[in-house]
């Protein structure tokens, strides 16, 4: 009896020591406090997160936390919940925000007891992967970059193109803090449109074991090509030359662009805001993307000084749907003047002698292109002092050049001296130009000594024939003086 009763009471205070140690000492088998993303890695187009977790003090508030890719500390994301009984994230009601576009990497979320400080009761990883832009231009450089992966491991990288295409796959290393980035330089002729992305790996943050994979997506357009002008016309042009001005063009990443759509006639040409016409463009230095237009100008051009060379909007393609310029791209003005003819004057002797020589000019008259002038007019015309003539050039088809032909009559004695000779030539669209030159015209010397000794020969022939004549009428008039003298004639008084 004494017995019965003293196991009874000792077996009371070992279940009371029980009791009380059971309340102080913690079960080493309660769960621990877990939370979790109901995705180890998320496309930059998710714009929500649900949350879920256990092992939280049921009925309890708390509070989320993140720090995000970079950041150095965790930010209360404004978001909390209040643990269900069993001490678990009421599931799917719980989410967290992400920003607009995100920021890529891998980020920490934490439960806090607090929305003052972050007691981290429970965390998780998780890893946001994206481009670094929505829309890309062709030639930019598309920059791929992700986070949550287990630091280390290999992740794969498709892409692919608006019809599904596998256009490129690469398998990148995840750095220490489980993010990754790729870089793809876009070619200046792919397709346009929506394409997609995927990346795949094992292995996260949280679980060395456990699979990734996202999907993505980012669109390409024609690329917006740099145009600017890289030399403007000259002040003026006569006409016929050529008026000419260089553009560089290059693509979004720098890259100089070196070709253009075929059969296009991007430049043009306007007189104030009137357009007249359209020119080409050529590559001039591939190195730099330096194009070139040039407008050979007729000879007949309207002629002004608010004349431009302009590409419009869009006007300029690559010959794959990249345009340029943004803004229309206008030249500095300049004038078109009238073109100064060269005339280029051609004699045989610069001294020539009347009565038995020819005078022959020829004349080569050129625009400023060098181009022959073949259906204008060319005159010369001879000054003397007091004396002017002017004559015309015939075009010589055979020679092209114009002739004149002059022969020198007896007449020109009045003349003799320096001419001086003025070549005018015109075409009809008002282009001339001029040359001179000095030609001297004298007697010929054996013409001079020729008359000089015809004129003494006739003086000469006059005299004698005079004084054979006096002295025939002398002889006479002695011998009529020996006669005698009649004498009836000497009575009658009359000479005999």
């Amino acid at each position: 009896m004494h017995f019965t009763r003293s196991f009874l009471t000792g077996l009371l205070i070992i279940l009371s020591f029980g009791a009380i140690a059971q309340s102080i000492i913690p079960s080493s088998s309660a769960a621990p406090s877990v939370i979790d993303t109901d995705s180890p890695v998320y496309s930059h187009l998710q714009r929500r997160i649900l949350i879920s977790g256990s092992g939280l003090q049921g009925s309890q508030t708390y509070f989320l936390w993140l720090k995000k890719p970079k950041e150095g500390k965790s930010s209360f994301t404004s978001a909390s919940f209040i643990a269900t009984t069993a001490g678990g994230v009421p599931y799917p009601d719980v989410s967290i925000s992400l920003d607009v576009p995100p920021i890529l990497g891998s980020y920490l979320l934490t439960v806090s007891n607090s929305s003052a400080f972050d007691s981290e009761e429970a965390k998780c990883h998780f890893g946001v992967v994206g481009t670094a832009k929505s829309v890309y231009q062709r030639t930019e450089t598309a920059r791929f970059v992700g986070g949550g992966a287990l630091p280390g491991s290999s992740i794969r990288l498709d892409v692919r193109n608006p019809q599904g295409a596998l256009v490129g796959n690469v398998t990148v290393i995840a750095d220490e803090f489980g993010e990754f980035a790729h870089s793809w330089s876009i070619p200046n002729n792919v397709p346009v449109g929506s394409w997609t992305f995927s990346v795949d790996g094992i292995g996260t943050l949280d679980n060395s074991l456990k699979r990734l994979h996202a999907d993505g997506q980012f669109g390409i357009t024609e690329a917006s090509l740099r145009m600017s002008i890289h030399q403007q016309p000259t002040n003026v042009y006569q006409r016929t030359q050529t008026a000419k001005v260089a553009f560089l063009i290059k693509y979004p990443d720098g890259s100089p662009v070196l070709t253009i759509k075929k059969d296009t006639r991007p430049v043009d040409i306007r007189h104030g805001e009137i357009r007249t016409r359209s020119l080409p463009m050529a590559l001039f230095d591939a190195m730099n993307g330096i194009w070139v237009a040039e407008y050979v100008i007729p000879k007949n051009e309207t002629l002004g000084k608010n004349v431009t060379l302009s590409v419009s909007l869009n006007a300029f393609d690559d010959g794959f749907g990249n345009r340029a310029p943004s803004s229309p791209c206008v030249s500095s003005q300049f004038e078109v003047a009238p073109a100064q003819l060269t005339v280029s004057v051609l004699l045989t002797k610069d001294t020539y002698q009347v009565i038995f020589d020819t005078m022959t000019i020829n004349v080569t008259v050129k625009y400023p292109d060098g181009s022959a002038l073949v259906d204008g007019k060319v005159s010369v015309t001879f000054d003397n002092g007091g004396w002017r003539d002017q004559r015309s050039l015939q075009f010589s088809e055979k020679i092209r050049s114009w002739i004149f032909t002059y022969y020198l009559e007896i007449s020109e004695i009045q003349h003799l001296g320096t001419w001086n000779t003025v070549i005018l030539a015109e075409d009809n669209y008002g282009n001339r130009g001029t040359s001179s030159v000095d030609i001297r015209v004298e007697i010929l010397w054996f013409f001079v000594t020729s008359a000089t000794l015809a004129v003494l020969t006739l003086v000469t022939l006059k005299w004698v024939k005079e004084e054979t004549e006096r002295r025939g009428l002398l002889k006479k008039k002695k011998s009529d003086e020996k006669k005698p003298v009649d004498s009836t004639a000497a009575k009658t008084g009359q000479a005999p």
